[in-house]
């Protein structure tokens, strides 16, 4: 088996193939066959993957550094990073300040050694985007870092965040998918507030931005000047329309404003399906279907936010896989026509009473699945994708 090692205390890569030298990294750096191989203790060994002379592959989890070493949950990073490592590859953690001359500054985990070690690498052939926020994408740095992955011509998974006003914008263009979306308005004043709220009952204001169920309100109406007004951490007041519009007002410019899509258990728990998507060749497949349920009168399904998880097989009325996939497939090929390559990504859907099917959103950087089966399948997949982009496939 061909392994490439890392000797911690002078930041060299060597390797033991049958070539004399060979190349590592996205920019194909030459390294020297290991001849004194004396200490394991002195290096780090990676049994990797071959194309000709190129090893590898060097895939690197993008992330911010607001905390040190830095930002992201790092279970999830040893997870994907022990798959990674035991598949053939070569994991690394890096964030925006870690791309120098020639090489990254990165961080890897040793199961061994159960310890984030800083090694120095050469340019990933792969980098895979799990910058925290928005916000963080938003700052030079990353963008500068952006740009150097293009110019090297890396391969670049989840090319950042889609906000809702982004989604609603892609979905109603789309003839195939437009369907799926719920009926979506801009509002002006409070007489179209009171509009909308007579003509629906109820109304959810989204800010574009938000995630994991925040930035969300329901509005609801109980008589034409009483308006219940919730919000995703569980707060409620009643309130006159004027006070409801003062409410609403500043919040216009960055909202996403829908009609509220009861989809709803036998006992009045609102709940959605979270449906994971990867690309295969070239196609969108479904990794795995989960569900999330909403405690009595909570208007979002999040487990951080008090929701619960469900298995799709008790649902009273099963789901249907073939539009499930179908929009799998359509959003990867709309989400990949608007902003370049999609190979990731998941989908929060929901039924109303006559079984119809709504999009409530899609996320670009997909949270990882609590359920078991889905978690060990979106990462056969998510891998399986990595060597297929840096031309490491088995």
């Amino acid at each position: 088996m061909t392994s490439v090692f890392y000797h911690l205390t002078s930041s060299c890569w060597y390797h033991n193939d049958s070539n004399d030298i060979c190349k590592l990294g996205k920019n194909k750096l030459s390294i020297n066959k290991i001849v004194n191989h004396t200490s394991s203790k002195d290096y780090l060994t990676f049994p990797v993957k071959k194309n000709d002379t190129h090893l590898g592959p060097i895939v690197a989890i993008l992330t911010g550094k607001e905390r040190e070493p830095f930002s992201g949950n790092y279970e999830t990073f040893k997870r994907i990073s022990n798959y990674i490592m035991n598949s053939g590859g070569i994991p690394i953690i890096v964030t925006p300040s870690s791309f120098v001359y020639k090489c990254v500054n990165a961080h890897y985990y040793c199961s061994n050694r159960k310890k984030w070690i800083q090694i120095q690498c050469p340019f990933p052939d792969l980098v895979y985007n799990r910058i925290p926020s928005p916000l963080l994408e938003k700052l030079p740095e990353y963008k500068k870092t952006i740009q150097l992955i293009k110019d090297f011509n890396i391969p670049f998974f989840n090319k950042g965040f889609c906000s809702k006003k982004e989604f609603v914008e892609l979905l109603s263009k789309n003839r195939n998918l437009s369907k799926y979306l719920p009926p979506s308005v801009t509002i002006h004043s409070k007489e179209e507030l009171l509009y909308y709220l007579v003509t629906w009952k109820s109304i959810y204001v989204k800010h574009h931005e938000a995630s994991q169920g925040k930035g969300i309100f329901c509005f609801n109406l109980l008589t034409e000047n009483q308006i219940e007004i919730q919000s995703s951490k569980g707060h409620s007041q009643i309130c006159s329309l004027e006070k409801a519009w003062n409410f609403l007002r500043p919040f216009l410019h960055s909202t996403v404003i829908q009609k509220n899509i009861h989809s709803i258990l036998s006992n009045g728990q609102k709940y959605d399906l979270r449906v994971l998507v990867h690309k295969q060749k070239e196609k969108y497949i479904v990794s795995g279907i989960g569900v999330r349920v909403a405690n009595l009168n909570a208007i979002t399904t999040h487990v951080p936010r008090g929701g619960s998880i469900m298995s799709v097989t008790k649902l009273s009325t099963p789901v249907n896989q073939f539009i499930i996939n179908n929009l799998a497939n359509e959003i990867g090929k709309a989400l990949t026509n608007r902003f370049g390559p999609y190979y990731e990504f998941s989908m929060d859907i929901g039924r109303d009473k006559e079984n119809h099917y709504y999009i409530f959103e899609v996320n670009s950087k997909p949270m990882v699945f609590d359920e078991e089966e889905i978690k060990k399948r979106g990462l056969e997949n998510l891998v399986s994708l990595f060597y297929e982009l840096t031309k490491f496939e088995p």
